[in-house]
């Protein structure tokens, strides 16, 4: 004897102990992301006017590093020297660009900004370490890498590390 299979609807589904899964997860995964260190490169966006760079009426210097995965090269429009001959440093030749800045910050010191370009070639821990050696100025000489590294932050008379070019800008290399 055969039995008759009847078409029945189907039955509702339980989503009970699914929405009790996602309800005990959603604290977790905010937890989570509460504490995963993220950092953060303090920067500006790039600027299209270069009488508005330094912030003053003036002209500017027109700094400008390019890191490149063969050199560092420094171009600044408004030096004499440097706007016909751009300096070529070797890339990972952080002291030799600090020597460089800081000489150019004794000859400009109301300039703050600098704008910076990167190969995508070039390493992320390249750009953040040239970033840290272009924002505060060193107590004494800089001759290495090494001096460099262990230099202290030379502060002004209430205590306040004193800035080489504070004031970063990215903008595109083309």
């Amino acid at each position: 004897m055969r039995r008759r299979v009847e078409a029945s609807e189907p039955g509702e589904l339980d989503l009970v102990p699914l929405m009790n899964l996602v309800v005990c997860l959603v604290p977790l995964v905010l937890l989570g992301a509460s504490l995963t260190p993220v950092g953060v490169i303090e920067s500006q966006a790039p600027r299209f006017c270069t009488q508005c760079q330094g912030g003053g009426d003036g002209p500017t210097l027109g700094l400008m590093v390019h890191l490149g995965r063969d050199a560092i090269q420094v171009r600044a429009s408004g030096d004499p020297a440097l706007s016909e001959h751009p300096a070529d440093l070797a890339p990972d030749d952080d002291a030799a660009l600090y020597r460089l800045l800081a000489d150019l910050k004794r000859r400009y010191p109301e300039e703050t900004l600098v704008t910076v370009t990167a190969d995508e070639r070039v390493p992320y821990r390249r750009v953040v370490a040239a970033l840290d050696t272009m924002r505060h100025q060193i107590d004494g000489p800089v001759p290495d890498r090494e001096a460099l590294a262990r230099g202290v932050t030379a502060t002004d008379e209430r205590g306040r590390p004193r800035l080489l070019f504070p004031d970063v800008s990215f903008a595109v290399a083309r």
